[in-house]
């Protein structure tokens, strides 16, 4: 009779604790599912920025009319929202990192990812990528990706450190302030529309400024949009 009732008394706390064990098992696998997923969109993002700088290399030692064009793709998965692509050159060596300095500073390519909690955005510092690009080299929006009207860069209006849809009240977007301040062809955002993951970005290099500085032209094109325009075209 003893040994029956201790039995039936410890049958609810072993229920419980294997209810126990159960979600902490399922939190775990949660967790680096999650972990994971993040994971795999980092090193997507890293090849493809990787492919977007050696495009811009390319066109900046290019002679004019040059042009490349590489793939991007900003998706959503786990806790990363990446929504930009900022490409800005920093004065501040201490901002450059691992990157070659160049006339003391040096060219990076940010993807920027929404933080809701703060309504912000963040650097994906993993994913970044550095420019072999000289500091004198300029990068202005394409007024023909204008003309296609699914032209999202942003460079002098507002806030030209963040996407073209801030979320918000202004956010900082942590833009670091070893910027060349003194000149805003050294700052592009390129931000993705709603609803779009897949881009075409298209860089291409046009005759220098009076100073004498090379000049690159970067648009951001949805491919979706892109297509039915070519389509279109044909037709």
């Amino acid at each position: 009779m003893f040994f029956k009732r201790r039995g039936q008394s410890s049958a609810p706390i072993e229920l419980l604790v294997a209810v126990i064990i159960l979600i902490a098992s399922m939190s775990l696998a949660f967790i680096v599912l999650q972990n994971t997923q993040n994971a795999q969109c980092t090193d997507k993002l890293r090849a493809d920025l990787s492919s977007l700088k050696n495009a811009m290399f390319d066109v900046s030692i290019g002679s004019p009319s040059t042009s490349r064009e590489a793939n991007l793709e900003l998706k959503n998965c786990g806790d990363l929202d990446v929504e930009a692509v900022r490409v800005v050159y920093y004065k501040n060596p201490a901002y450059c990192g691992k990157c070659t300095a160049s006339g003391g500073g040096c060219w990076k390519i940010e993807p920027l990812s929404y933080n809701p909690e703060i309504n912000d955005y963040r650097i994906v510092q993993e994913a970044s990528s550095c420019v072999n690009m000289p500091g004198r080299v300029e990068i202005i929006s394409d007024n023909q990706c204008e003309e296609l009207e699914d032209l999202v860069n942003r460079q002098d209006e507002g806030n030209a450190a963040c996407p073209p849809d801030p979320r918000g009240e202004n956010p900082s977007c942590d833009l670091a302030p070893g910027v060349l301040e003194d000149n805003p062809n050294h700052l592009l955002t390129l931000g993705k529309t709603a609803g779009e993951t897949n881009y075409k970005v298209v860089i291409s290099k046009q005759f220098g400024t009076a100073a004498g500085n090379p000049v690159l032209k970067m648009c951001f094109l949805s491919k979706t949009k892109a297509a039915q325009q070519q389509a279109a075209g044909v037709g």
